[in-house]
């Protein structure tokens, strides 16, 4: 619930900063780095997400079950999807600190 909402969160914010409707309560600069930080810990709210599994011993999941799309014993499509999200996840807040490398526009 917490990675969903920090995410939710983080859209929000990413919605404001670029319609500039924020902008009449706190300076755009203030919103931007809140974006980033909240980014930034949606993306370790979920690594921790994935290390308290390893620990699991009611599913004893592995490395690899974890980690390898639809690879997991339980509700493996489900958790299929969970893992392509979280790479999307990381693969997007990634983006914004390669965007110079890379391009805006990519």
């Amino acid at each position: 619930i917490t990675a969903y909402s920090l995410l939710f969160l983080n859209v929000c914010l990413g919605l404001m900063v670029q319609t500039g409707w924020v902008d009449r309560v706190f300076p755009r600069w203030r919103s931007f780095d809140l974006h980033q930080f909240t980014a930034l810990l949606a993306v370790a709210v979920l690594s921790v997400h994935v290390i308290a599994l390893l620990f699991d011993h009611y599913f004893n999941f592995t490395l690899p079950q974890l980690l390898v799309p639809f690879a997991a014993p339980y509700r493996s499509l489900w958790t299929g999807l969970g893992v392509i999200a979280l790479y999307l996840t990381v693969l997007v807040t990634a983006s914004f600190y390669v965007r110079r490398r890379i391009g805006q526009k990519t």
